[in-house]
């Protein structure tokens, strides 16, 4: 991209590479300076950077200035996308290209859960197998965080996930932002969503302990009335 108005037009220009680049940038090597100091080893394999190219001038560009980018997190696998796993869609597991970017906080849960790799070496999450993971519950669960709700996605999320701390400190995070939690069971683990879930018990009077005293609360407080915010 090249800035092509105002005080800046041509005399400024950026570079983006998304990590899935297969080799160096040609320009960095050729205007090395020392010659070497870039080379065609210099891929940055997983990895994505920017460069920022200035022409000098005296008036408009005479002092580097300060940037500022905001970046979209990064793309990930949405198993309702798959129609190999009975989604619809191209996305494939071990894809990257097919591999989209999302703020469903049940996707971002699952990537986690099977674990983020480049070149086959997993630098983050959980490595669980997808068996232990049922795609139709998470499915289910990932719809109704996509529920539209006065015109908005009934949840969103944009998280840092931390690959130094324990795996339920950033499961917990991510949970946070759907009011969800967690079902291990024999069958796997899987997200529970906060919406209205089927009526599963029914109490009654006659569940009641005669002459005991009764409790009940009318109202929750107004923490527990929101998820998360950060």
């Amino acid at each position: 991209f090249t800035v092509a108005s105002g005080d800046y037009a041509g005399r400024m220009s950026f570079v983006f590479y998304d990590g899935t680049q297969v080799s160096a940038d040609d320009d960095l090597v050729d205007k090395a300076n020392p010659t070497g100091r870039w080379t065609e080893e210099h891929v940055g394999h997983g990895q994505c950077y920017l460069i920022a190219k200035l022409t000098y001038d005296q008036e408009k560009l005479n002092s580097f200035p300060d940037f500022f980018f905001e970046l979209r997190g990064a793309r990930l696998y949405d198993f309702r996308k798959d129609s190999s796993v009975g989604g619809s869609g191209s996305h494939r597991w071990g894809n990257y290209a097919t591999y989209e970017f999302t703020e469903n906080p049940v996707v971002m849960d699952y990537n986690y859960r099977r674990g983020f790799s480049w070149n086959n070496d997993m630098f983050c999450g959980m490595g669980m197998d997808p068996e232990d993971l049922p795609i139709d519950k998470y499915a289910v669960a990932a719809n109704i965080c996509d529920e539209i709700v006065q015109g908005e996605k009934r949840y969103r999320c944009s998280v840092l996930l931390d690959c130094d701390v324990d795996h339920g400190d950033n499961i917990d995070a991510l949970m946070q932002s759907c009011g969800g939690m967690v079902i291990d069971s024999v069958e796997g683990s899987w997200p529970l969503i906060g919406t209205a879930q089927p009526i599963v018990a029914t109490f009654t009077d006659d569940d009641l302990v005669t002459g005991e005293n009764v409790r009940f609360q009318r109202r929750r407080s107004m923490a527990d009335l929101v998820n998360s915010v950060g």
